[in-house]
């Protein structure tokens, strides 16, 4: 089995995204066929990163290459197998029906007067360590 260092690629946007995608994960299991089971045996992965600035317009310039380091560490999670919180609420990921503070959490972490993205955090949070240590242990 490969280290997870060994078995992690970076690609820019290949041509995938629209404008509101910022990366995602291919997981490929030891035959080397993509997967989505969470079960399978990782051979490797491919992070795709959005290259394009439209994907992280929602930002002030100063936080665009922040918000691009925000979203690279929110895929390392997804190959570490974390799931978006709101994907996993058998594991309790809503607190008085609101989600937690989590890098794992879908979009920017800027706050809009409706409250849509309060919720993502710049980097790795206390939910996302908790989680990791439920899936990973010490």
């Amino acid at each position: 089995m490969p280290s997870i260092a060994s078995s992690i690629n970076v690609y820019d946007d290949e041509g995938e995204f629209g404008d509101y995608y910022m990366g995602k994960v291919r997981i490929y299991d030891r035959n080397g066929v993509e997967t989505d089971d969470d079960d399978s045996d990782l051979l490797y992965s491919k992070i795709i990163m959005n290259t394009d600035s439209i994907a992280y317009n929602e930002l002030p310039t100063s936080q665009r290459s922040d918000g691009a380091r925000m979203c690279f560490i929110h895929e390392v999670g997804h190959v570490l197998r974390l799931a978006h919180p709101y994907e996993g609420s058998a594991f309790g990921h809503y607190y008085a029906n609101l989600l937690p503070y989590a890098v794992m959490n879908t979009g920017l972490p800027v706050n809009r007067s409706n409250g849509k993205y309060d919720q993502v955090a710049w980097t790795v949070a206390d939910h996302d360590k908790l989680c990791l240590t439920g899936k990973w242990g010490y």
